[in-house]
């Protein structure tokens, strides 16, 4: 009877120590793993157990969590974990990418190949960058818009972090506000990262323009990398707790790759910035009509191409595509040099990411729509008038001893003198002038064209019913003679009435060069035909080498697509 008594009481205790130990796992462990009859799931993901034992016959119905305090407190120590290990990559970040050029006292020690020591520019001419790192991907960006980066590859994030640690580069010194500006390359690069690593031999390897044009396998190859590219000014940027960066960039200018410094982890190379021929015509037109006002008479006119910097015709393109390197490069310096200056004006420096700014940002901060309002076109300054620039870019003539500016454009044999890097460029195809270059735009001037793209533009509109945003609206010319039917003179009026983030650029002609507006708007209302087009049309823009030839590749595309478009209304 004893053992009869003492085996019942033992397995009591077995059963009931089977029965409580599913509830004590409950409560020890996270998550719970086991099964139990009286837990049942809910909607948000957790348990309950519904308990129904004599200890709780007062609360039949009482329903305790799995997902207890420890959960939370859980939650809150891994938070706590992850914040300490990205302090400490952080803090290993800052003293990696601290520049190696530099000691303790801020003196230059050596001239290191990376982009840490940031990019230097040709003493001699402003318009050459050394040592640009180079962003390649599948896309072609054009100057004067804006875009978001999302940068998450390892190699890329590593270089812009290169960059945004650099100390201050000798271009800083160049700009109107002084302030440090951050700047990378961006090259179309079919495929991306797929074809990054090509050889420099291959058709997606990166050479300069000069082994590219020897090559000519590369050259006649269907898919090719570009050696034209865009100069990208990192405007404002936010790190993500994982690492990653989100950079809102400003295109500003355009340029080609004449030497190739290194290709991995990412390539950075020594490029030229191409400035419109219009803009080196515009410079070499101020600097005679200077000289003359000097010199008291008209001798140089007769040196004046047969269309000015006003007109920009074909003879101005010829004229210049004549002249040799040697005579050419100073004046492109020259023309850079004034471009830079005038981003104060054009590129507003206040623009920044709508996000809050603190150390570390996560997804859950990144509001879509909001960053749709800061792309894609890069609004004008509407603190800096002008007139500001113009006393800023003014570059003296230069003079010789016979006091003759154009000896600076002569040559004693000009037969053995290197042809203009432009020259270059076109006869191998890396510039080009467009199809409609002898077409029946192809004699209109530079004034003629922007009126009648400003007609194709409204009509556009109408036909898809589309606003036309007020960054691109910004640039219709004033004091001009418009059809009673045209409506976009009458709102552009309102806005400028109305709104005190307007800015109408061309309201100031005497102040603010026709030719820059003319070469903004050749790169900008392409925009709207990007949804019907697609975005391919961008690396064709970008690699015209004129103004007046882009201006004319975008009519005409205008023209066939509001035909097609009126063509479904008929």
């Amino acid at each position: 009877m004893t053992r009869l008594v003492t085996t019942s009481m033992f397995a009591w205790i077995v059963v009931s120590l089977f029965v409580a130990l599913p509830f004590v796992r409950s409560f020890s462990s996270s998550p719970v793993r086991c099964v139990h009859p009286f837990r049942r799931p809910i909607t948000d993901g957790t348990f309950e157990c519904q308990i129904s034992h004599v200890h709780h016959q007062k609360h039949p119905n009482r329903c305790f969590s799995v997902k207890t305090r420890r959960m939370a407190k859980s939650s809150q120590e891994e938070e706590a974990r992850e914040r300490e290990r990205m302090a400490l990559v952080r803090s290993l970040q800052s003293t990696f990418y601290a520049s190696p050029d530099e000691d303790d006292t801020g003196t230059l020690l050596s001239d290191d190949d990376d982009a840490t020591a940031g990019i230097k520019i040709a003493s001699e001419y402003p318009s050459v960058l050394e040592k640009l790192p180079l962003w390649r991907v599948p896309w072609s960006e054009l100057p004067g818009r804006s875009n978001v980066l999302s940068v998450h590859q390892p190699a890329y994030t590593h270089m812009f972090e290169s960059i945004l640690r650099s100390p201050p580069s000798e271009q800083d010194r160049m700009n109107h506000d002084n302030k440090q500006k951050y700047y990378v390359g961006h090259l179309c690069l079919p495929g991306g990262k797929s074809n990054l690593h090509d050889g420099p031999s291959g058709p997606f390897g990166l050479e300069g323009h000069v082994d590219y044009l020897e090559n000519e396998e590369k050259r006649m190859a269907q898919e090719r990398t570009a050696v034209i590219g865009t100069l990208l000014q990192i405007v404002d940027y936010r790190r993500f707790q994982d690492g990653k960066l989100l950079l809102l960039v400003q295109a500003v200018e355009r340029f080609v790759v004449t030497q190739v410094h290194r290709h991995v982890p990412y390539s950075i190379a020594t490029v030229e910035i191409l400035p419109d021929i219009e803009e080196c015509i515009h410079i070499r037109t101020q600097q005679i009509l200077s000289s003359n006002n000097h010199e008291g008479d008209d001798n140089n006119m007769e040196h004046l191409p047969d269309g000015t910097a006003e007109t920009n015709n074909m003879a101005s393109s010829n004229y210049w595509l004549d002249q040799t390197e040697a005579e050419a490069r100073k004046i492109r310096a020259m023309a850079v040099n004034e471009s830079f200056a005038w981003h104060a004006y054009e590129y507003d420096a206040t623009m920044t990411l709508p996000i809050q700014n603190t150390h570390d940002i996560s997804v859950a901060d990144v509001d879509g729509t909001a960053l749709m309002r800061v792309m894609p076109f890069v609004p004008y300054s509407s603190t800096i008038h002008p007139s500001e620039i113009r006393s800023f870019t003014y570059t003296p003539p230069e003079v010789t001893e016979d006091g003759n500016i154009n000896s600076m454009f002569s040559s004693s044999n000009p037969e053995k003198e290197e042809q203009s890097l432009e020259k270059q460029l076109m006869d191998g195809g890396i510039l080009r002038r467009g199809k409609g270059v002898m077409g029946k735009y192809s004699d209109m001037t530079l004034d003629e064209l922007e009126v009648a793209l400003w007609m194709y533009i409204e009509q556009y509109a109408l036909v898809r019913k589309i606003a036309i945003p007020q960054e691109l609206l910004c640039l219709l010319p004033a004091n001009q003679t418009w059809p009673s039917s045209f409506c976009l003179e009458d709102r552009a009026t309102r806005l400028l009435e109305s709104s005190n983030n307007f800015v109408r650029v061309a309201s100031d002609t005497d102040d603010y060069p026709s030719h820059r507006r003319q070469r903004r708007l050749s790169y900008a209302a392409p925009s709207l035909l990007e949804r019907i087009a697609g975005i391919g049309m961008r690396q064709d823009l970008l690699e015209l080498h004129s103004t007046h030839s882009r201006l004319v590749n975008v009519l005409e595309r205008f023209e066939i697509i509001n035909a097609q478009l009126m063509g479904e209304f008929l």
